[in-house]
């Protein structure tokens, strides 16, 4: 089984609209046409999510973790 993370492309169908999202996902749930949840912004997770594009390149755990903390620590950094 493939360990770290891929790149996807999610959509997620709200009445008349579609939600586009990209993120990380562990390759295991990275999986092109699967239905993911993710956590919204409230905590609560959010269904429905399709995976419409999944990305070549694998990273690892420490890698994703390394790019969250410089994302989060430039989003505090400004007044965002």
């Amino acid at each position: 089984m493939e360990s770290g993370y891929r790149q996807c492309h999610l959509e997620q169908s709200r009445g008349r609209a579609t939600i586009h999202h990209t993120a990380w996902l562990p390759a295991t749930f990275a999986v092109l046409g699967g239905v993911v949840r993710l956590r919204e912004r409230d905590g609560d997770w959010g269904d429905g999510w399709r995976v419409t594009f999944v990305g070549p390149t694998v990273l690892s755990d420490e890698a994703v973790r390394r790019a969250e903390r410089a994302h989060l620590k430039q989003r505090q950094a400004s007044d965002i």
